[in-house]
């Protein structure tokens, strides 16, 4: 910084104090006044002045108004404590934080006023300034949020977990941060325009930046006809782009046989994905990468009652909310109709963060967050986060359109190799394919071993292969399969759960069997 900058800066200082202290002198009397036209005042009735009822009609004599007892400012806001020990007579703090008292004194400041009473830090009025809503910034760019995620390693030495990103901004420019490893799950809910899928954006993007695809993989579903993530269709982290409903049962149901062979993996080794990590790392074995499940208006998931397998999309996705977390899966949910139909209780208890944008009904605010906070909230930006049960208001992080396709194209260049397959799933899926195509569906021990013995697998890893997959349920050629156990001296056997073509497996032919008499050929 040169000596001329230096000196900008420390005018803007000082004419900014000036500009506050002058703001300042002037907002408390017009507070103070404010609330005793309201009634927030008392007349003393003393011997040497007026009486009570003349002291009223008249306006003259003594009384008792709200108490000052520290002013503070900064660029965003003026801050007015009062203090709760001197009110006036009768008067309480659910007085002062009543809804006519808040928007007379904005009327009469001609600024949002908010009100904030809080046991440790005190009794406060909040005068936003031109450029806040609520003491928050109007604008918060993401490169202002990807600024401070490097700088801040830098200062920390130490970096931030894998799936951390900046959620946004609250109060006097606080950085409000978030972790999909801590959340587990992330619902965003607005209407049209409030910024969802602005804000799915910003945690998609900040995560490939951070990711490598061994570490990360995607699977999006773009309900809205491949208009919001379509710009990812090249980047090497994206494993599935659902564009279509009708291909989400499959999609669904492949991801839910992922869980479940994440789980046995993980069985017996660590208690979550983290520890699973850390013990591989240390034996030496491939890593198990985060996936990151993204669907983009959930609506359209959750009512597709017109499909035949409407059903079973919303039974997977529920499996994969309740089971996904410990194996690393993650899910990213956003939608514009946040009703009961579409926000099922289930999905609601299985997703612990919530990211309300302005919502167009009280109701809808409410399913989300339980709180009528987000109901007509502005600015454009402008959510409410609920973790944990506590509601803080941010401004999201806004990232341009341009600015996606940078960061597309700077994660395309760098990882431009393809993504060797891990060695575990490989000889799994060898197996179920070799025993589908030439032993019909069975899996005997002495016929597998003839085959993979020439291919540098060994027995006891070939015999344990198999044993992890007894009792799960299998996608092969598209066709969904149950792995049962051998019993009475049968071999391990697949048997046929779900037809893609028909949408009916062992259970559906028998029925019809039933029906019909038999099976007829044209």
């Amino acid at each position: 910084m040169n000596r001329k900058e230096a000196r900008e800066r420390a005018r803007y200082r000082k004419d900014l104090r000036r500009e506050l202290k002058r703001e300042a002198k002037y907002y408390v009397p017009v507070v103070i006044n404010a609330a005793a036209r309201l009634g927030i005042d008392h007349y003393l009735r003393r011997s040497s002045q007026p009486g009570l009822a003349e002291a009223m009609l008249t306006g003259k004599g003594p009384r008792e108004t709200l108490r000052v007892i520290e002013v503070r400012a900064n660029e965003d806001a003026l801050y007015i404590r009062i203090d709760p020990t001197r009110l006036p007579y009768r008067i309480s703090i659910a007085d002062l934080s009543n809804q006519e008292v808040i928007d007379t004194l904005s009327m009469a400041c001609q600024r949002t006023v908010q009100f904030h009473a809080d046991p440790r830090s005190g009794v406060w009025y909040v005068i936003n300034r031109d450029d806040a809503v609520r003491a928050i910034p109007r604008l918060f760019r993401y490169q202002d949020a990807w600024q401070y995620i490097v700088e801040s390693e830098k200062e920390r030495r130490k970096p931030y977990p894998p799936l951390f990103f900046i959620a946004g901004v609250s109060e006097n420019g606080k950085i409000v941060t978030g972790d999909l490893e801590r959340m587990r799950h992330i619902l965003t809910a607005g209407v049209t325009g409030s910024g969802k899928s602005v804000m799915v954006n910003t945690i998609l993007c900040t995560l490939l930046l951070r990711n490598n695809p061994e570490n990360l993989r995607i699977w999006a579903f773009d309900m809205k006809g491949g208009i919001e993530l379509h710009d990812y269709r090249n980047v090497p982290h994206l494993e599935r782009l659902v564009e279509e409903p009708e291909e989400m049962a499959k999609s669904l149901a492949e991801l839910h046989v992922e869980v479940e062979r994440r789980q046995q993996q993980i069985r017996g080794v660590a208690r979550d994905i983290t520890g699973y990590n850390y013990q591989a790392r240390k034996r030496g074995k491939p890593l198990m990468p985060y996936l990151i499940l993204i669907i983009d208006e959930l609506a359209d998931v959750m009512l597709l009652e017109s499909l035949r397998r409407g059903a079973q999309i919303r039974t997977y996705l529920s499996r994969i909310l309740a089971k996904g977390r410990a194996c690393g899966v993650f899910v990213l949910l956003s939608t514009q109709s946040p009703n009961k139909s579409v926000v099922t209780p289930l999905i609601k208890n299985n997703v612990p963060a919530k990211i309300a944008f302005s919502c167009s009904t009280i109701t809808h605010s409410l399913v989300v967050i339980d709180s009528k906070l987000a109901h007509g909230l502005t600015p454009r930006g402008r959510a409410i986060l609920n973790e944990g049960g506590v509601n803080v208001e941010i401004q999201a992080p806004l990232i341009t359109s341009r600015e996606i396709k940078r960061v597309v194209k700077w994660v395309t260049k760098r990882y431009s190799e393809p993504v060797p397959e891990r060695k575990e799933r490989s000889l799994a899926d060898e197996i179920l394919q070799y025993g589908l195509d030439n032993l019909g569906g069975a899996l005997p021990r002495r016929q597998l071993w003839d085959y993979f013995r020439n291919r540098d697998v060994k027995h006891d890893e070939l015999w344990e292969t198999v044993k992890g997959l007894h009792g799960q349920t299998v996608m092969v050629d598209g066709s969904e399969y149950m792995v049962e156990p051998g019993i009475g001296g049968r071999p391990t056997s697949l048997v046929l759960v779900t037809d893609p073509q028909d949408g009916n497996g062992r259970r559906g032919m028998e029925e019809q069997v039933l029906e019909t008499g038999g099976v007829h050929s044209e």
